[in-house]
């Protein structure tokens, strides 16, 4: 037993064994000064001095098999008293072998070991018939009480949410419905107003918390934005066929100017005939060749304007273009 010549009311009172199979540190099941080194409820015993037991919660100390708290364990069920009284019964022992500083020996000290483990056993008895808390259905009391606070917050930011959608497809009609006013014949009036709808859109957006409806408003803004680019495209290909047309007629204009050419300067019988002839032929070819090909862009940009599709007055353009 080591002295200490500290403050007595800090001592401590260390109790070695001589069975060789344990460690020569505090042993468990021991008490020291206001800390209870046997779990009341499981029986575990603290192995070292910095077992969680001992030391967890700023010395509180916290069973690591069932959880225990020992000290509010056993203030709750009215055991507070006995075991402090117990508990410092060794720091004064302690204190009166360090004043008077004469070894102790090691029958004594093995039966104040004994002394203290057979009350500890008589304690865990006596607490044996009465029922521990369940700290398991604490817990899951604690976790409903929040869930079921939580519920009206809940609750209201859901109908928040469902005004704020409400209040998105009654805008986003109205503007496709000013979309589909403007005049057929003027497309560039219509992409205009699908590009000022997806801009109103995105402002609308500035004074939303809700990550649900925000989504909600970037997809709609997003529908506007495909359309216009829709329009835009059909525009280009309808643009493109105009201007096949044009080059058709040119080329059918061409051949009959070359053709009269070829007339004007072969002219006569015999052997200017065949000249005259094949001249003619090569125009000819030449043209249906230019021609052909250009019929060939016209059919294949008729079959992708049509195949692209736009929305109506009613449709839901917040998922009209969902991938």
């Amino acid at each position: 037993m080591n002295n200490n010549d500290e403050n007595p009311s800090t001592s401590k009172l260390t109790l070695t064994l001589l069975d060789e199979g344990l460690p020569t540190q505090q042993q468990p099941g021991t008490l020291t000064s206001g800390l209870i080194a046997i779990c009341p409820k499981c029986g575990y015993r603290a192995k070292s001095s910095d077992d969680p037991l001992l030391t967890k919660f700023h010395g509180l100390g916290e069973c690591p098999i069932c959880g225990v708290i020992p000290q509010k364990y056993l203030e709750k069920h009215g055991k507070t008293g006995s075991t402090n009284s117990r508990s410092h019964a060794p720091a004064e022992k302690n204190s009166t072998s360090a004043k008077s500083n004469q070894p102790v020996p090691k029958i004594v000290m093995l039966s104040g070991f004994f002394v203290a483990l057979v009350a500890l056993m008589l304690l865990l008895k006596s607490l044996g018939t009465k029922t521990p808390p369940d700290t398991k259905i604490a817990a899951d009391s604690t976790a409903q009480a929040i869930v079921a606070s939580s519920k009206p917050q809940h609750a209201a930011t859901d109908r928040s949410s469902d005004k704020s959608l409400l209040e998105l497809d009654k805008l986003t009609k109205g503007l496709l419905e000013k979309v589909w006013t403007q005049p057929t014949n003027n497309i560039e009036s219509r992409i205009a107003m699908v590009e000022k709808a997806a801009v109103e859109i995105a402002n609308a957006t500035y004074n939303l918390t809700d990550k649900k409806v925000i989504a909600a408003y970037n997809r709609c803004q997003y529908g506007f934005e495909k359309f216009a680019s829709e329009l835009r495209n059909q525009k280009e290909m309808h643009e493109r066929i105009k201007s096949i047309d044009d080059e058709v007629n040119a080329l059918k204009k061409r051949e009959i100017e070359q053709s009269n050419k070829v007339d004007s300067e072969l002219q006569g019988s015999g052997s200017m005939e065949p000249l005259r002839y094949n001249a003619k032929v090569t125009i000819s070819g030449e043209t249906f060749i230019a021609t052909d090909n250009l019929l060939d862009e016209k059919r294949e940009l008729w079959r992708k304007a049509n195949s692209v599709r736009n929305p109506g007055r009613d449709s839901d353009i917040c998922n009209f273009y969902k991938d």
